[in-house]
């Protein structure tokens, strides 16, 4: 619990990851609800740009999303094909 307390919008992709890996789903979670409940600031993080195009889906699809205009969502994506360029269009 004391994990779940500690996530924010700049350190959510780690604990993610770290959730994933290690199967603990209520970390995966609580990384996630983090990163949409501020995702202006989390997609402004540099991590944000390695996440894989999995996640990157998850969170844009997510009706839980909260950004302050739809133009910071468009903007991120746009940051995150750019740094993921070489990803084959199957996967994006």
């Amino acid at each position: 619990e004391a994990l779940v307390q500690g996530i924010g919008p700049s350190n959510a992709a780690q604990y993610w990851e770290c959730g994933d890996a290690h199967n603990i789903p209520r970390l995966v979670e609580a990384a996630k609800a983090a990163a949409l409940q501020s995702f202006g600031e989390f997609s402004t993080c540099v991590a944000f740009d390695a996440l894989p195009v999995g996640r990157v889906c998850e969170l844009l699809k997510s009706d839980d999303l909260m950004a302050d205009s739809e133009k910071v969502v468009f903007r991120a994506a746009a940051r995150w094909a750019a740094a993921n360029s070489s990803a084959s269009e199957e996967e994006v």
